[in-house]
């Protein structure tokens, strides 16, 4: 019988490295979300990426 543990501590770490990262950047898309967020609310503004897409083909 094998036993379930939770996730691998090491990949965990990594993962948190990687979200630091990522979180930590500056972009066009980042400047605007947090715009979004001032002016309309998080829940526009978690909408938004999926409305940028709706009209491409």
């Amino acid at each position: 019988m094998s036993r379930v543990t939770g996730p691998d501590p090491a990949a965990v770490g990594d993962n948190h490295a990687l979200a630091a990262v990522l979180n930590s950047a500056s972009t066009p898309e980042r400047a605007e979300f947090t715009e979004l967020v001032a002016r309309e609310g998080l829940k526009s503004a978690l909408a938004w990426p999926d409305a940028r897409y709706a009209t491409v083909d």
